[in-house]
């Protein structure tokens, strides 16, 4: 079946991309099926924001040297918002230390005076002994620790006041994994995050916003807090519907939404709302296979409304409607013929008496081609053969060495292999998803970074910098070393979740076509990696 829908998806997915939900149906009996998608889709968007984690690793080397969760901002008093962040730095001398932001913004005319009570948790810090305080408390409530703030801000005073608490009290040995440090912080972050539901809609409200915040903390560190910690949180849903879908999102089990008090319409929805959960953390045809297939096998015509390229959509209703009409929809003649072929097949075939049988015996899978992890991007002994996409845009000269690891790829060439240095280079890194890639692109090459500062310095073995311009899908930067009147040009540029570098030492100008085809031989390399 999959077969049927590879040539499709790369184009479908680059003009329509991917979007929550896209309901928009052709046959003749689906307004039911219409209003339970435009149903799903606003379950979707009931999402309340209990915080961001992000990875920074500033340098690029593939250390992370701090993870930092942003909580939402909230108005504390008329006028005053506060944004907070729980981070973990690693430090020169080898640990991480736990600390909080507090950021607090005046939005008036007039100015704001106002108490605001800092409260550590004892995992971080056993003893107010233990904090550092970038300003004073004005009160030491409790050695607890509890330290009271009297904030004066807006006119005639600062419109920001920054406050960093850090502690010195719990540190971690870098000693442990990654993941066993991120373990840590997110079992500390998640009391936040559930502070944040009870303080926004109080416990016993049984309020829609109250059970959608609930819904997600568990979707949020499900991978993080033990089941028997959050299922208390999915049985303080008072929405039976959203209940259901919490405990499927919780155990990964799609039979949760079989539920014999809920109608078939309910049934879809939570099964809809599981399959999109399911494959939210996927991108581009990775996401569209993982939404259709688990749709198909759990029979979710409703999940199938969510499928953002129009001829997966379609057929995938065909199939879990057994409605033909459908695929009467699909405008490529060959999938619209293999769609109504099988689902003839299945009219003819099926026991009417056994289809939900087998979608309670099943377990859902991300039935995709292969993720992140599961690549092996860059092994050494294929380096060579990597990097020879590009040798034929590197007419000049041959290899001088090239190198491959794990999920970076150096090519590097000059007149020899006698070159005590390199003369053209092409660097490739892959990260966890686009989203970090252009997270990491931006730090390094956007607007605000170093890469567009232009120096002037007296000094003429420093490079100086004359030209940053950005042009199509490349950043590029012309140096200048005076004392050997010599020129380089580096360019970066993003594919998917990854970033192409290229730098020319020789170069007196940019060549946007050696660019281009530089660009365009990363993009076959990567698309044989992700699809092998």
């Amino acid at each position: 079946m999959k077969k049927d829908w590879l040539w499709i998806i790369p184009l479908a997915v680059a003009i329509l991309g991917i979007t929550c939900y896209l309901p928009s149906l052709k046959a003749a009996n689906d307004d039911n099926l219409q209003k339970l998608a435009d149903q799903l889709g606003a379950l979707r968007l009931e999402e309340i924001e209990l915080g961001e984690l992000h990875d920074w690793d500033s340098d690029d080397d593939g250390v992370v040297e701090k993870i930092e969760y942003t909580l939402p901002v909230y108005e504390i008093v008329e006028d005053v918002s506060l944004s907070r962040s729980l981070f973990s730095e690693l430090q020169d001398e080898g640990w991480y230390f736990p600390g909080y932001t507090f950021m607090f913004q005046y939005l008036g005319d007039d100015e704001a005076e106002f108490e605001y009570i800092v409260d550590i948790p004892k995992e971080i810090a056993a003893s107010i002994d233990d904090l550092e305080f970038s300003i004073p408390p004005d009160e030491i409530i409790d050695p607890d620790p509890r330290a009271g703030y009297n904030l004066r801000i807006g006119k005639g005073a600062k419109r920001q006041i920054d406050l960093v608490v850090t502690s010195h009290a719990i540190i971690y040995q870098t000693t442990r994994t990654f993941d066993e440090t991120k373990q840590n912080i997110m079992e500390s972050y998640y009391k936040q995050a559930v502070l944040v539901c009870d303080t926004l809609y109080p416990h016993g409200s049984g309020s829609a916003e109250r059970n959608a915040c609930l819904l997600n903390v568990v979707e949020d560190f499900k991978g993080y807090i033990d089941r028997d910690t959050l299922i208390t949180h999915c049985n303080d849903i008072t929405d039976s519907l959203r209940g259901d879908m919490c405990r499927a999102v919780l155990d990964a089990d799609i039979t949760n939404c079989i539920n014999a008090n809920a109608d078939e319409d309910e049934q879809d929805l939570c099964k809809g709302y599981f399959i999109a959960n399911l494959c939210d953390s996927l991108e581009g045809e990775e996401k569209v296979l993982c939404l259709a297939e688990n749709a198909i096998s759990f029979e979710s015509p409703v999940a199938c409304t969510t499928i953002p390229v129009s001829d997966i959509r379609q057929d995938c209703l065909a199939r879990t409607t057994k409605d033909k009409a459908y695929c009467d929809q699909i405008k490529d003649d060959e999938l619209r013929q293999t769609c109504k072929g099988e689902v003839a097949g299945k009219v003819e075939t099926e026991s009417p008496d056994n289809t939900e049988e087998a979608a309670v015996d099943e377990k859902p899978t991300r039935q995709v081609k292969k993720s992140y992890s599961d690549i092996d991007w860059f092994p050494p002994e294929s380096a060579e053969k990597d990097c020879g996409v590009f040798s034929g845009i590197m007419t000049e000269y041959p290899f001088t060495w090239v190198e491959g690891e794990d999920t970076k790829l150096w090519c590097n060439w000059g007149p020899g292999p006698d070159w005590i240095s390199t003369t053209q280079e092409v660097n490739i890194h892959v990260f966890n998803s686009n989203k970090e890639a252009s997270q990491r692109f931006d730090n390094n090459f956007g607007k605000d970074s170093d890469f567009w500062l232009e120096t002037e310095d007296d000094d003429p073995e420093k490079p100086i910098i004359f030209n940053a311009q950005h042009t199509g899908d490349w950043v590029f930067i012309v140096f200048f070393t005076e004392r050997t009147s010599t020129y380089r040009v580096e360019g970066a540029a993003l594919n998917g979740n990854a970033v192409i570098r290229y730098t020319d030492f020789e170069a007196k100008i940019t060549d946007p076509s050696r660019f281009d085809a530089i660009l365009e031989a990363a993009d076959v390399l990567l698309s044989q990696k992700r699809n092998e």
